[in-house]
């Protein structure tokens, strides 16, 4: 398992959710993927992005799936997986836009 230096735990994404709505707060899962971007390495953001990738709440895999896009600019596989593997799942499919991963 990758050491987690920004996010600590599963508390850490509970924010992700309006607790009155139950709904997925989009531009805050946003916000923070962009905010871990600019504060670790590619590597440490690949790493961690492919880790919470299979993690099985929607909105962990959005957020990785954002931080996906932003460093696909840096690693050509992980467009290729962006294309051939979360284009797949039309419920992860504008994730990948969000993080310009096309």
């Amino acid at each position: 398992m990758v050491k987690i230096k920004y996010m600590v735990d599963e508390q850490y994404f509970e924010q992700f959710i309006n607790k009155e709505t139950g709904k997925e707060r989009y531009v805050l899962i946003q916000k923070e993927a962009e905010k871990y971007y600019q504060n670790n390495s590619a590597e440490e953001c690949l790493n961690i992005a492919m880790e919470y990738y299979n993690n099985e709440h929607y909105y962990i895999q959005m957020w990785a799936v954002y931080v996906m896009g932003l460093v696909s600019n840096k690693y050509k596989t992980v467009l290729n997986f962006l294309k051939n593997t979360v284009s797949k799942k039309p419920f992860l499919a504008s994730a990948r836009i969000f993080g310009n991963g096309f």
